[in-house]
């Protein structure tokens, strides 16, 4: 009878120990984005940027290009493919200045997601107006150095 009771408790404080989720969340390093262009085609009517950079995911140690060309009037869910499909970007509140944008960066595996967003603007633009042959940009931007991108899990 006592062994049968303490195998019963035994049982059932192993299943509640097995069950019980971790709560432990590894501490995520940014993403770093660097070599980050703009460039704006037509600045009398500003409907297209291309937006170029190279991401680097040191979670995964892994490196892919980015690059996407915006269209005046695409809402902000739009979402672009980097080089390596494992990742993604966005403008969630679209690109009405080359110089001043919000970015989206997620990394979608299938297994494990990761996101961050960060506001692109500042002192580190370094911008120059373009003569304008036909198909050149107007004006092209880079950012001066690398920009590291707050990166959490998601569900």
């Amino acid at each position: 009878m006592k062994t049968a009771a303490i195998t019963t408790f035994i049982l059932a404080t192993t299943g509640t120990t097995l069950a019980a989720p971790s709560m432990e969340k590894r501490a995520l390093q940014p993403f770093r984005i660097s070599t980050l262009r703009a460039a704006l085609y037509n600045k009398e009517h500003p409907e297209r940027t291309r937006i170029i950079f190279g991401l680097s995911d040191p979670n995964h140690k892994f490196g892919t290009t980015c690059t996407a060309d915006w269209t005046s009037g695409m809402g902000g869910d739009n979402k672009f493919n980097c080089s390596s499909t494992d990742y993604r970007f966005s403008f969630p509140n679209g690109i009405n200045d080359i110089q001043k944008f919000d970015l989206s960066v997620a990394h979608v595996d299938g297994i494990e997601s990761s996101a961050g967003k960060t506001s692109v603007h500042g002192d580190s633009w370094k911008c120059k107006t373009v003569s304008i042959p036909e198909n050149d940009p107007a004006e092209k931007c880079e950012w001066d150095g690398t920009l590291e991108v707050k990166v959490t899990l998601s569900t």
